[in-house]
């Protein structure tokens, strides 16, 4: 939707706005048939933890000499990935039982044990275990597995991934959708990023290495070079105005005019309903929009549950200090050059 620069007013900016809106449709409908991909992950990651377990314990005992630097570097990896691979454990007894757990590591250990029964583990593969576990604990991790062993890790607040340093930095320098605008965001590591499919979606971010049913995407529109003034944005920030923008079957929760990098800015919190398939899902949502250089960027966080599940409020709960830390990590580099 185009607008001419000087009729640009409240009424065009609701318009625009009220389009960014919908776009809180564009949730993780994938994660609704990817359960048997969230296993996979897990049983990936638990065979990883296993096949770690039983390298440690071949080195300490047939190579006595490498037992300071192992212990050293196994001590490292328990404090800054460690817990990882406890949670993964504990996700799978809980996803799939405590018997077939068993047999899934089982299997897992059998095939570790063949493997390092047919191939030359003498003292130069030994060393060169001892460095790869130092590599791992500064989180030299292959994906899926460091993906689902920080998603385990951090499912009681998800937010604590982001504050450990466990990140991902997206720019948007250069990306045919930016619209000239260089942006920088902070992400926890454990989503997974995939470029976004809709018209001004650039990218966006799902939980769970990309299983969960939350999201957080980046949208820009193009407003025609208009600059957005501190009055429109206080005039349009209103439960009434942002009501009326919405989407059918969405509601309002909270409206505010804030700033962001010195930006004039909405934040909007609100319900919506969505059908996926065959089911009927509600969400919740927050969205940021920061007006900068004559261009309206949203970074829109949300989760989704079927209608009857009875979780949504705590997911939200659990999901907004993460979407808090995101916005907050926007660092627009285009205003400074």
């Amino acid at each position: 939707m185009q607008f001419p620069v000087r009729a640009f007013r409240k009424p065009a900016l609701a318009a625009v706005i009220g389009a960014i809106l919908c776009l809180a449709a564009v949730a993780p409908s994938r994660a609704l048939d990817m359960s048997q991909g969230r296993l996979n992950d897990l049983a990936s990651a638990n065979g990883f933890c296993i096949g770690q377990r039983i390298s440690i314990e071949k080195v300490a005992r047939e190579f006595p000499e490498l037992r300071g630097p192992l212990l050293q570097a196994e001590t490292v990896f328990r404090v800054r990935m460690g817990p990882g691979c406890d949670h993964v454990r504990a996700t799978l007894i809980r996803t799939v039982g405590e018997g077939h757990y068993a047999e899934m590591s089982d299997r897992a250990t059998d095939g570790v044990l063949a493997h390092l029964a047919a191939s030359s583990f003498g003292y130069d593969a030994a060393r060169v275990f001892v460095d790869t576990l130092n590599a791992r604990a500064q989180g030299d991790i292959p994906s899926p597995v460091i993906e689902t062993m920080l998603a385990a890790r951090y499912d009681k607040a998800p937010e604590q991934e982001i504050l450990n340093g466990f990140t991902s930095t997206y720019s948007s320098a250069d990306h045919p959708k930016s619209l000239g605008v260089d942006l920088l965001l902070s992400l926890p590591l454990s989503w997974k990023a995939e470029d976004g499919q809709r018209p001004h979606v650039l990218k966006q971010w799902t939980s769970l290495n990309g299983h969960g049913m939350e999201a957080i995407n980046v949208v820009i529109r193009d407003l025609q070079g208009y600059s957005v003034t501190r009055a429109e944005v206080e005039e349009v920030a209103t439960m009434d105005q942002i009501g009326s923008m919405l989407p059918g079957g969405a509601r309002p929760i909270s409206v505010m005019a804030t700033q962001i990098d010195g930006e004039e800015a909405i934040l909007v919190e609100f319900d919506f309903t969505v059908k996926r398939l065959s089911a009927d899902m509600i969400g919740r949502a927050k969205q940021l929009m920061v007006f900068h250089r004559g261009k309206m960027i949203l970074l829109g966080c949300m989760t989704m549950v079927e209608a009857s599940d009875g979780t949504l409020a705590a997911r939200y709960e659990k999901m907004v200090p993460v979407c808090d830390l995101v916005d907050n990590s926007l660092v627009l580099r285009s205003k400074y050059q």
